[in-house]
C-alpha cells in the first residue's frame, strides 16, 4: 500500500497492516509508484469526495492493474465495470470490488486503458475538438 496517511487510514486501515502480506510504503515518488502499481493485485481507491479526474486510476490501469473504488466523481466514467476494475457506492464494502477486480484479465485492463486514454487517442481527440471549435468560429464569423 502507498499513499498519504489520513485519520481514516490510521484508524481503520493501519491496524490491518501486518508488514508481510500487507505493507505500507507511505507516499512514493513516480518511479516507485510505477513499480508498485505494476506489481499490485489492484489499486484501492477509497475516496468519497467527487474528484473530477483521478489520474492515478488511469496510471494503474495502464500498468494492467485493475481498480477497486467508490463510484463517486470521475470513477464511474474512468473505470468500466468488469473491464478496468470494479466500483461500489460509497458506504458499501470495497471488499467485493477488490475480490472482483483482482479476477480481471490484466492484459485486457491495460488494453482498455491504452485504447481509452493512450496519448495517441488523446491527441486525436484534442485535435478533433480544436478543429470543431475553429469551424464554429469561422461559421460565426
Amino acid at each position: 500500500m502507498a499513499g498519504p496517511s489520513t485519520e481514516w487510514f490510521e484508524r481503520d486501515v493501519r491496524p490491518a497492516i501486518d508488514g508481510g502480506l500487507i505493507r505500507y510504503e507511505g507516499t512514493v515518488e513516480p518511479a516507485g509508484r510505477d513499480e508498485l502499481l505494476a506489481g499490485a493485485a489492484a489499486l484501492l481507491y477509497p475516496i468519497t469526495y467527487p474528484e473530477p479526474f483521478g489520474l492515478v486510476m488511469i496510471e494503474a490501469m495502464a500498468c494492467g492493474t485493475p481498480v477497486a473504488a467508490f463510484g463517486v466523481g470521475a470513477v464511474p466514467e474512468l473505470v468500466q465495470q468488469g473491464v478496468g476494475g470494479h466500483w461500489v457506492s460509497p458506504g458499501e464494502s470495497l471488499g467485493g470490488a477488490v475480490e472482483s477486480a483482482v479476477q480481471l484479465d490484466r492484459n485486457r485492463v491495460r488494453q482498455s486503458a491504452v485504447e481509452r486514454f493512450g496519448y495517441r487517442r488523446m491527441v486525436e481527440a484534442y485535435e478533433g475538438l480544436y478543429r470543431q471549435v475553429a469551424r464554429q468560429r469561422q461559421q460565426e464569423g
